[in-house]
């Protein structure tokens, strides 16, 4: 076996909500989607698909011959945004897929934010973000976090009803960061 990369798949045109696009082929079978006019500044790089906890995002290494070879992962959301390593904010995908790097699917959040806009964790029994069952009380109770508080929005007979409580309570108190889902 040779010590060669294998060849990448080529990138590819594709529309997603309207806008035209292009994907970079990442390690792992995956690729990114990024912007028309980012494509050529980020296609430069040979970018490696990395996993967090629950998504996959794209990130390329920068090695640094005057340090001793030292090597610093930069991820591709943050480059996009022209956030340097200091720079602690974080970078959010409005959709949850750190795969699409598109300029309209990122934005600026703080740590708070971006947990706001956090999917349903998959030991959600119910399926339905911020509702869970109260045994003492034989209902559904629906509850949400603001300012690293939570809040309880009271106790219902049909968890559909406590996750409507929790819908509104999320547009109310996250705004353009709520996901209900």
């Amino acid at each position: 076996m040779s010590g060669r990369a294998q060849p990448r798949s080529p990138s590819r045109l594709i529309q997603v909500e309207g806008e035209w696009c292009r994907t970079i082929p990442l390690t792992q079978g995956k690729e990114t989607i990024v912007s028309l006019h980012r494509y050529e500044s980020l296609n430069q790089y040979y970018w490696s698909a990395v996993a967090d906890a629950r998504t996959w995002y794209a990130k390329r290494n920068e090695y640094f011959a005057e340090k001793g070879c030292k090597r610093r992962a930069i991820l591709m959301a943050r480059q996009i945004l022209g956030l340097s390593r200091e720079d602690k904010r974080k970078v959010d995908h409005r959709n949850c897929n750190g795969l699409d790097n598109r300029d309209k699917n990122l934005r600026l959040a703080s740590d708070r934010q971006n947990n706001m806009n956090a999917r349903l964790r998959k030991d959600n029994k119910v399926g339905l973000k911020g509702v869970s069952w109260c045994e003492p009380m034989k209902k559904w109770t629906a509850r949400i976090k603001v300012n690293g508080k939570e809040i309880r929005l009271g106790y219902f007979d049909d968890p559909k009803l406590a996750h409507g409580a929790y819908c509104r309570a999320a547009a109310e108190y996250h705004g353009e960061f709520a996901r209900t889902q």
